[in-house]
This record gives structure tokens, sequence and C-alpha cells, in this order.
């Protein structure tokens, strides 16, 4: 079914097992800097998957390039690296995979603020998503650096990896040579393109000079800068030209966007609902340009879309990182013809969130990042007890999936019509409809093992005695509240989840009220507004949405300020006069009428569905509550708390 995605693809002197790769990307689990315990095996899983080939994450080779001080984030300063790459290159070669060391210099695009020590750049020109602004390097030190890079390569062939890439992209360094946004230098590193592409010349000189023929040598560039005054794909057609003509090259790797620029950092990440391959149109154009191998990224979510993308020409490669987040498996599943069984991306960076926030990488819904699942090692046997699961929300919904992987005799019972909770409903929203895949494939999944979600079906405390020789898993769920404001009754409210529960016509104005600070809000005026109401989002935070990370935050507001929803934040809910909103700035106190208001939505209160286990009380019978009926959070803490809970049973 796949015949471009599996086809074995010449790299240099290697040849690489099929056409899909894992981009760099930091997973967040180096130890003091070093590929560790946890680095390596999720880096191994996912050669044992089938990808064939996988890029450390960016990976500082100077100074005054880091990209932070955390100790989670690989650098290779000194040769301390050294044996921690041999660890990790025996461990992907023993699965017949290739392994890569992404080499990078910040380029003043991000500071990791070490006190004392300035950052370098080509110009000083502040960066729009930190503030900082680089020191503007001398000529000794532009070879100072070209040196380091060396050494890095060094260090990734004595650690016996497979080759380096070099990270031309995002802003760092040499991409900020490379753009007119970041390099306004008058030397010969400046001024024409020719100049500005001189630094990424000599370093891919100098690297190649060190690890000689046999190992690959790729360089990761910008088809575009996406800005205006920035790089376009006509300029970076004869960039592509000038690298290949060094002939020292093995690839190119295409991706896109300036992360000096606030939207730029923000978008190279794109979260559904951007499009799948949206990058293929501009590594197409650098495929026309060379004769290079062209590698593509950015929302290869499945096999389909990969193969596609090759069989048009516009790639040799394609990255599939993200998914291989969620599902380290879809080469092996695709080769053995069970494409239907790979956990789908949806694309709503919860990896990226995680990292954002200094944490390892997270999958909203695939608990095992690392580790394989305990329960792909269960064998079923007649004594393992059966399992009744209450509910078929995100937790209901692993939770029978993980116990009926052990083996268990699964039972799965949900009050409502339809399962998913109200994850479903934010699938409701058109820019969050990805979000029903993670219901759609663990119903599909569970449906492959003859088990069938029983709707409109309740357990009730009278019921409770048919529970003793049973294994009992409460996942409930949890509510949207409505809370009482002052005033009379003329307007109508509702919840974000109720309104998508009950799709009916809304015009007229309309209030949404934000105080979750998360996606329901936004869910709601996106619905609100498709169906050509006047919104209004009221939020006492300074943004709304403002618990989003700026990759799902950023295009949000450009969908719904581009639908005409008004923001306004620092505000709270007074009270309700006769069609009017009374609304309150939390530091001023002053407040505002908003008129005729014909629906108020609020976000602002989540209730556990606890009834059951209060029920279950004093009873004797052993239960495992799970995901928001002990305590509202999100999808991610849902599914990873029913997986790990039922894998201990």
């Amino acid at each position: 079914m796949y015949p471009n995605l599996l086809k074995p693809i010449q790299i240099g002197t290697r040849t690489l097992r099929n056409r899909v790769f894992v981009s760099a990307h930091v997973p967040g689990f180096a130890e003091n800097g070093r590929p560790g315990e946890r680095y390596i095996q999720y880096h191994q899983r996912r050669a044992a998957g089938g990808a064939a080939m996988q890029l450390t994450g960016a990976t500082a080779v100077h100074r005054s390039g880091l990209l932070t001080t955390s100790p989670s984030a690989l650098v290779s300063l000194d040769d301390a690296i050294v044996p921690g790459y041999q660890s990790l290159a025996q461990a992907v070669h023993a699965e017949n995979g290739t392994i890569l060391a992404q080499l990078a210099h910040s380029g003043g695009t991000l500071s990791a603020e070490v006190i004392g020590e300035a950052t370098w750049g080509p110009s000083p020109m502040r960066s729009e998503l930190t503030g900082n602004v680089p020191h503007e390097m001398s000529l000794a030190e532009i070879t100072e650096v070209i040196d380091a890079f060396a050494a890095g390569a060094r260090r990734a062939m004595a650690g016996d990896l497979d080759g380096i890439e070099l990270l031309a992209a995002f802003a760092y360094l040499p991409h900020a040579f490379l753009s007119p946004l970041n390099n306004h230098r008058r030397d010969a590193y400046g001024g024409s393109l020719k100049n500005r592409t001189r630094f990424l010349v000599e370093l891919i000189e100098a690297c190649r000079g060190v690890i000689g023929p046999d190992l690959i040598l790729g360089v990761r560039i910008p088809g575009s800068d996406m800005v205006d005054g920035g790089l376009d794909i006509t300029d970076m057609q004869a960039v592509a030209r000038q690298l290949e003509d060094t002939g020292k090259l093995d690839y190119l790797n295409v991706i896109a966007h300036n992360s000096t620029q606030y939207l730029g950092r923000a978008l190279h990440w794109p979260p559904t609902p951007a499009p799948h391959g949206l990058f293929a149109g501009l590594s197409g154009r650098i495929k026309a340009a060379v004769d290079l191998p062209v590698l593509v990224a950015g929302r290869i979510v499945h096999p389909d879309q990969a193969e596609s993308i090759l069989a048009n020409g516009q790639a040799d490669m394609v990255a599939m990182t993200r998914a291989h987040i969620t599902d380290p498996e879809i080469v092996r599943k695709i080769t053995a013809d069970q494409a239907e069984d790979i956990r789908p991306c949806v694309g709503a960076n919860t990896c990226i969130r995680s990292r954002l926030h200094g944490r390892p990488v997270h999958c909203m819904h695939n608990p095992h990042v690392v580790e394989r699942p305990a329960a792909s090692d269960q064998v079923s046997a007649g004594n393992i007890p059966s399992v009744l699961v209450v509910g078929a929300g995100p937790a209901g919904l692993e939770a029978a999936l993980t116990a009926t992987l052990k083996g268990h005799k699964v039972r799965l019972i949900e009050r409502s019509g339809h399962c998913g909770g109200q994850l479903r409903l934010w699938s409701a929203a058109p820019s969050q409809s990805e979000l029903r895949k993670i219901i759609d494939w663990r119903v599909a999944q569970l449906a492959k093992r003859g088990v069938h979600p029983e709707l409109n079906t309740e357990l009730t405390a009278d019921r409770l005695d048919e529970l003793h020789d049973k294994v009992l898993v409460i996942a409930t769920g949890a509510r949207s509240h409505i809370s009482d404001i002052e005033g009379d009754n003329s307007i109508t409210h509702t919840t974000p989840a109720d309104l998508l529960a009950e799709p009916g016509h809304h015009s007229g104005r309309v209030v949404v009220r934000d105080e979750n600070h998360g996606l329901s809000a936004i869910c709601a005026a996106e619905y609100l507004a498709n169906q050509g109401a006047d919104v209004t989002v009221v939020t006492d935070g300074p943004a709304v949405g403002l618990d989003l990370d700026m990759t799902v935050r950023a295009p949000a507001y450009h969908r719904l300020l581009n639908a005409g929803v008004n923001f306004l934040p620092n505000h709270s809910i007074g009270s309700i006069d006769h069609g009017a909103l009374i609304v309150r700035n939390i530091y001023t106190e002053k407040e505002t009428r908003l008129e005729n208001i014909s629906l108020l939505v609020e976000d602002r209160r989540v209730i556990p569905q606890d009834q059951l286990i209060s029920a279950l009380a004093g009873s004797g019978i052993l239960y495992h509550a799970v995901g928001d009926c002990v305590s509202p959070r999100t999808v991610e803490a849902a599914i990873h708390e029913a997986a790990h809970v039922v894998e201990q049973l």
C-alpha cells in the first residue's frame, strides 16, 4: 500500500531502510546534558518501530549559543557526551536504525540567561520571542564558533553516530546569518545573499573535513521565513543550490518560519487544524532546484499523507515526528498491513506544551512515550478477574482498552448515548474535529477485541451487589456548573459542554466567560462565531486562553479575531440587568455595561461526578476511580491515570 514510503533510499554512503524519519526534537530525557537511560530507551523504541533515521534534539556546541541551562537537553561542549553517544548509537543500531546528532547554536534567538555571558549572533537584532539582543560576533568569534561545530562533529563521530545535521533553521545561528531579518552586517558575512550564506558554507566545509566522506552530513533549512522582509522560497532555492555546490552535503531538510518572530516560533509547530504536510510545497520547490535528497517535516501524521508527498515528488523523505511520539510503531504497523491500528496524532501539541513548560515530552493520548505498555507483556489467563468500567469518556475508554490488552474480560457501560465525554463535545468545534480520533480509535480497538460500549446504561446504588466478583473502575467524569449571578433572568445561561451537546442556531450578542483559561471557552466562542453571533470573550486573566501554550493560542487567536470575536481581558462578571451584562475590571473595579446580550456561556467551574464513589463508601467493594471524577483535569491526565491504574490491577 505504501510503495514509496517503504522504499529504501541512499543518503550519502548509507542505505536507509525506508523514507520515514524522526526529525530533531528535545524529548527532555537527557541526564546532565548527556544521553541517559530514558533518552536511549526513547530512541530505541522508535528504531525498533521501523523509523529509517532519527536525530537527537538540537545540541549546543558553544556556550554563547546555549538553548537552555536545563540538564534535560543535550549539550556538546566537551567530550563528556561521547560515552552517552556510544550507548545511544549501540541501542539504535541494535534495531537496524540510523541516528544522527543535530548540532546547534541558538544565535540569540533563545537566551539561556547565564549571568555574565552574552549570547552571540550576526547582528544585535532583538528577538521578539525572548527580548534577547545578541552580541554581534567578530571575525575571530565566527572562527571560534565554526571550530566549536567541528569539535561537536568530531564527538559525534567518536560516539559512533551515523552523522550530523547542522541546524540552519528557526533563526539559529546559520539561519540568522542567512536572513536579512537578523543579519545587518556590512562585512564579508553580510549584505548579498551569497555573503550571508558564507558562514553556513564554511561550517559545512569544516564539519565535512572532520567526519570524512562516510558519515552523513545534512542541513536543516527554512523554505521561507514566512514574513515580510525575510527569506522567501526564491532566496532559499538559491541558498540550496549554493550549498549543493559545495559537494559536501548529503541532504537538505526543509521546515519554515523564523523564531525571532513570536508567531514564527509558534507556527513552525502547527497544531490542529493546520493543514497536514503544510510545508511540502516549500520542500517541493527546493527539490526542484537541487539534485540532493530533500527531506520535509510539518504535520505529516498518517502514512497516507507521507506517501502522497513522496508520490508527488515534493520530498525524498518525510518526518513523522509528533506522530512517532504518539505511536512509535508506525512503520512496523504499515509493513504488517495494520495501518488502522496506528494511534493517531491529533495535533493537540501536548508534546510541545510539556517541553515549553520544561517537562519531558508527553502525548495527550499515549501514556507510554518511553516504555512499552505493561499490558503488552500480559497473557490472558482463566483466573484473571473481569473488569467493569463505568463511564466511556477518555479515561473510561483507556481503562477498558488497557484492561482488555492485559487479558481481562471487560464490560464498559456509559450513562449517555455517546462515548467520549466532554472531549466529544470539544470535537464539535470545527478547529478541534481531529480530537474525535482519540475516541474513535479506542472504540475501534475495543471492537476488534470484542468489547462494545453499552450506551444509555447506568450503574445505580441499588445494583452494587453485582460487583463483588468484578474489578470496578469508575470513570464518570465531571460536569460543567453554571454559577449564580446577581440580577434578573433576562440572559440565558449555559456552559460550553451544554452548548456543544445541544446544537442550535445562536445569533445576536453573546458572551463567553473564560475563567478556566483553557480550550473550552475557545471552542465555544469559535462555535458561536461560525454561526454568525457577535461574540465577546470575557476573562479575568490578562489574556484569553491563558493556560494554552503559544503554539495553540496563537492560531486560535488568528481564527477567533478574524471571525470577529472580541476579547475583553482583566474583567469579571458582575451582574445582569435587563439584557445587559455588567462586567468589572479586576484592577480598577470600573464597571462596563455590555448591552443586548442574549446568551452567556460560562466556562468557570467543573464539578466531579462522584456520586457513585459516594455510594460505594462503606460497601466493602473495591474500586478504582480515575480521571475527572477524582479531580477535573486535562484529557492527558485522565488517559494517563487510567492506563497506569489499570496496569497495576
